[in-house]
């Protein structure tokens, strides 16, 4: 019955951890996403105004748009590995856990129980 309960709240937490790392992986693309979204649009909206009021020529805003993306594609490699990293937080969470209760059990097995 304790093997039991056991492995059930070992399953539980692995549960939780999976839930977790879909939460993270969800949030990841959103913002990744969002990201990308936002270096095409971000150097049209600033330059555009300055554009507009004759102060720049139109090559500027390409360029903009192109200093922007090679930004991005910068910090991407940080935001790309930040998911990998992310599973190996929860993979390393998982195995203390299992190591934790590997511990525990060993623990019992070592002590009889009382009146035996």
């Amino acid at each position: 019955a304790r093997e039991a309960g056991a492995a059930r709240a070992a399953l539980a937490s692995v549960a939780a951890v999976l839930f977790r790392r879909v939460a993270w992986s969800r949030n990841l693309a959103l913002f990744t996403n969002a990201y990308e979204f936002a270096t095409f649009c971000l150097p049209s909206l600033i330059i555009a105004p300055r554009y507009f009021a004759g102060e720049v020529e139109f090559g500027v805003v390409t360029q903009a748009g192109f200093a922007f993306r090679t930004v991005q594609g910068a910090l991407n490699l940080i935001v790309g590995r930040f998911e990998q990293l992310s599973g190996l937080a929860a993979e390393t969470e998982r195995l203390e856990r299992l190591l934790a209760l590997l511990e525990g059990l060993e623990g019992e097995a070592g002590h009889p129980p009382a009146g035996a």
